[in-house]
């Protein structure tokens, strides 16, 4: 069974190398600040993967390594803690830019900070072997960041469904709902499949919870490639089909538009948000506000959406 579950591990990894290639080369095409870090968080899950494969595969065939005095599958162990935290983040930082939020910046430091203290235990740990005061201190943090990793994700997800229902723009409603129930759905899934199974009718057959690691780690990699396939795209696309040589003039002279008033309506029909305006065209948050306030009064419309539809 141990073979088996490698072998499954292997073939998960591998779709997320594909997946993996399939987003980046939606870079090129779509410049959407979203796909770098759903790259990223590629990467990084199936790099923590790969680590639990070759804990799992010491362990199993080349037991002779166990004996040595360098603890190899505890360091593989915390090492993927470090990447199940670099994962984790890619998501809240997804999240915030779903919803134009400047401070997914700073996920980046956060992610350097943790991972400079996470690499000063482990270190201390495999130095230290012996010491009860790295191990024990190690698990638990390894534990309880676990726990609070899955709780702020669950929490952001719901933030984001949340404000994604105050979208005016179906379309873009559309698109942040879909991330949120997407990513939120895998933890209804282990919910359903593992926790009510083990911990209420205590079905502990090895088999079992083996199978259902296996397809928990196979879904939660093809989430971002259904995401990516069924609503990036649609979106994007539909963004798409409005470019400024479409823009018609004869509605721009008969609402009395004015020059920059056009430009930011030329933005808007190209996706952008509005920090992205202010930052294209170096305006204050309000000035844009208001430049967009102006507008919807002289279309008589009152979102994006109608906006987009009024020149398409």
């Amino acid at each position: 069974m141990e073979h088996l579950k490698i072998a499954g591990v292997f073939l998960t990894i591998a779709l997320g190398t594909g997946i993996a290639f399939y987003i980046a080369s939606l870079l090129n095409r779509f410049k959407d600040k979203n796909l770098p870090w759903l790259l990223f968080y590629m990467i990084t899950y199936n790099t923590a993967n790969l680590l639990f494969l070759t804990k799992e595969y010491i362990e199993i065939n080349l037991k002779e390594l166990l004996k040595l005095p360098f603890p190899v599958t505890d360091v593989l162990t915390d090492v993927s803690t470090i990447f199940w935290l670099l994962w984790t983040t890619s998501i809240w930082a997804i999240v915030l830019i779903l919803l134009d939020k400047p401070y997914f910046n700073r996920i980046k430091k956060i992610n350097i900070y943790c991972i400079i203290i996470l690499l000063i235990f482990i270190i201390g740990k495999s130095s230290f072997a012996g010491s009860d005061f790295y191990n024990n201190t190690l698990t638990t943090i390894s534990f309880y960041l676990g726990n609070l990793l899955d709780i702020a994700e669950i929490i952001i997800l719901i933030y984001l469904i949340i404000l994604a229902r105050r979208e005016d723009n179906n379309q873009k409603r559309r698109y942040m709902l879909s991330f949120g129930y997407i990513f939120l759905a895998r933890f209804v899934i282990e919910i359903f499949l593992f926790y009510i199974p083990y911990f209420i009718f205590g079905i502990k057959n090895p088999y079992y919870i083996q199978s259902v690691i296996v397809f928990c780690l196979t879904i939660f990699n093809a989430l971002p490639f259904i995401w990516l396939r069924y609503y990036f795209k649609e979106y994007h696309t539909n963004l798409k089909k409005i470019t400024p040589q479409n823009i018609d003039e004869t509605i721009i002279l008969k609402n009395n538009i004015s020059e920059r008033e056009k430009e930011i309506i030329t933005l808007i029909l190209e996706g952008k948000s509005n920090k992205e305006i202010e930052e294209k065209l170096f305006l204050s948050a309000h000035t844009v506000k208001n430049h967009i306030y102006h507008i919807y009064q002289k279309l008589g419309i009152n979102s994006r959406y109608q906006l987009i539809k009024k020149f398409s």
